[in-house]
């Protein structure tokens, strides 16, 4: 508003001027002039008083000694509160007990899920497999053997698996996908190589891979598990984990990555991080043992599947299995918990439904789904509910042989 009668102000003044070209103006020119003005001076904003700057310089009065006194309260005001910082850092501060840096084991072991979670989407199915007439029957034919030669628990989950497998032969696969190209493959393979960790007797974790399970039946795969557990006995876990570093180092180079492949020589070769190997005669006599003595970089290598059996570590945990890490390029993982008993809704013969008490097995299916739909992975369920129902198509006692039961 005030800019606008300042404006009429300017064109009334300029007006008048080019009229009697002078600067004398009417009375009328004067009062309207007048009255702008007063307009203009009760709308402006009131102006804010100043201050006087104040002048840095420290009073003279009692000469260097005022200065110095002022100078100590602030030198005092900043330790204080220095000293009231750190005590502060101090309580936030943990204590660290122990240092270890990563072995080989641990290292592989990194790469592998944090590539797993960076690039392959889960999704995952939880599976409650009715186990009592396969434990029934399990019972039946370990009763029928000695000692040594019995069956696990989780000898017979692997071969539910291979079964199950077979029914969806998509899942035993692997992919191959490029994210800039946005184009992939998958390539599904006829043996069931199972990528299964196992403890070894120093405490230390292994993953191995059980080669071509799924055309074993139960013995061949526990006489499996069995020598692959001897041999780990003559194995140094270190040297036998940085030969698949190496081979996997040279498979970058040939894929054209070699900024990686320098990258992880630098990391197990270097510094505090170094791996641990064998040299001189310690490694010239492991080398000489032979290697059907021990595991090789073979045993070791990637599978077409995974399988964690939590369960066979820990028997009395209640617990499940909800989410476990693909490796890559594997499209599926299994993780199978302990056996528990669950109520559940029972129907008698004349057709009357009562609660009771079914012992079960707790499996999480783990598939990508830029691979894998639910719909490929029905199979697999459909036949796991089969094999519940029909324990000889996995278990073949004497007295099923004899009638000729046996799948």
């Amino acid at each position: 508003m005030v800019i606008v009668l300042i404006l009429i102000h300017f064109i009334s003044y300029f007006k008048c001027q080019s009229n009697s070209f002078n600067f004398s103006f009417s009375l009328e020119n004067s009062r309207y002039l007048y009255v702008t003005r007063l307009i203009y001076r009760r709308n402006r904003a009131p102006q804010p008083i100043i201050a006087p700057k104040k002048s840095k310089k420290q009073p003279k009065v009692g000469g260097a000694t005022a200065v110095f006194r002022v100078k100590s309260k602030a030198k005092k005001a900043n330790t204080q509160k220095n000293n009231a910082a750190k005590s502060q850092k101090e309580k936030l501060i943990m204590t660290v007990t122990n240092t270890e840096h990563f072995g080989i084991q641990r290292k592989i072991v990194a790469n592998m899920t944090s590539q797993s979670w960076h690039d392959v989407p889960h999704v995952c199915y939880n599976a409650e497999v009715d186990f009592g007439k396969l434990l029934y029957s399990l019972k039946v034919l370990n009763a029928e053997r000695d000692k040594e030669n019995r069956i696990s628990i989780n000898t017979l989950v692997l071969k539910i698996i291979c079964e199950a497998l077979k029914e969806s032969p998509v899942m035993n696969s692997h992919i191959n996908f490029s994210k800039n190209l946005v184009r992939g493959r998958i390539d599904t393979f006829k043996e069931i190589n199972i990528l299964m960790p196992m403890i070894l007797p120093n405490g230390k974790m292994m993953t191995v891979n059980l080669r071509d399970f799924g055309e074993k039946n139960l013995d061949e795969m526990s006489d499996y598990i069995k020598d692959v557990s001897r041999r780990a006995v003559n194995t140094n876990l270190d040297e036998a984990m940085f030969e698949v570093s190496m081979k996997d180092t040279l498979k970058e180079v040939r894929r054209g990555r070699l900024h990686k492949a320098i990258f992880r020589l630098i990391g197990s070769k270097t510094g505090k991080h170094k791996v641990k190997t064998l040299k001189g005669k310690e490694k010239r006599a492991y080398l000489a043992v032979p290697k059907s003595e021990r595991l090789t970089s073979s045993d070791l290598e990637q599978g077409t599947v995974t399988v964690s059996n939590i369960g066979s570590l820990y028997k009395s945990q209640t617990g499940e299995m909800t989410l476990l890490e693909i490796v890559p390029p594997q499209v599926c993982a299994f993780g199978v918990g302990a056996l528990k008993e669950v109520p559940c809704v029972v129907t008698l013969e004349n057709g009357k439904k009562e609660v009771g008490i079914k012992t079960v097995l707790p499996i999480c299916i783990a598939f990508d789904h830029r691979a894998l739909d639910f719909g490929d992975i029905i199979p697999f369920i459909k036949k796991l509910d089969g094999i519940s129902a029909s324990p000889e198509l996995v278990i073949c006692t004497n007295s099923e042989k004899e009638k000729n039961a046996c799948a």
